[in-house]
């Protein structure tokens, strides 16, 4: 493969004199080069990228969909299908459960709170000790689809704050 043949080749600082090497290393060299530039606009595009996302709203990566059968799945027989706090079991609770899609009340909770009272259950924040914790059945990312979820069926919709 290879011919023998001396080719001249500038080396990558300037101002060194060429050098006399085999045609291969010429090519060793360029593709190296190549791979270097490669790398930096690699590491350009993933600073980038990483900005971009420490900007937004941690709700917005989640699966509303998926929080929505899970809601379906966990929450629905005490606050309804639609979220209206008047699935088939609340009429025997001694506490009306949430209606999710009052905004102006909704709106108010941030996501950790949400998140919270999902996993741990009324009574870890003051509310009623009827709701069950569902952090021993559902994983983080489950717990953020259904707060993903809960966001937006509120009226009116969920507008994050920005912090």
């Amino acid at each position: 493969m290879d011919s023998g043949k001396f080719v001249r080749v500038r080396e990558a600082k300037a101002g060194l004199p060429y050098h006399l090497v085999r045609a291969s290393a010429k090519k060793s060299i360029i593709v190296a080069k190549a791979l270097l530039i490669m790398r930096k606009r690699s590491l350009y595009i993933f600073a980038f990228s990483a900005l971009l996302l420490a900007g937004t709203d941690p709700t917005w990566a989640q699966n509303q969909s998926e929080g929505k059968k899970l809601y379906l799945t966990y929450c629905s027989s005490c606050h309804g299908d639609n979220g209206k706090g008047d699935g088939p079991a609340a009429q025997s609770l001694p506490v009306k459960p949430v209606n999710h899609t009052a905004g102006a009340v909704m709106n108010q909770l941030t996501d950790k709170f949400l998140m919270e009272i999902i996993s741990k259950g009324g009574s870890a924040v003051g509310k009623s000790p009827m709701m069950p914790g569902w952090g021993g059945q559902l994983k983080e990312n489950q717990l953020r689809d259904i707060v993903a979820y809960v966001r937006s069926i509120a009226d009116p919709p969920y507008k994050p704050s920005g912090k």
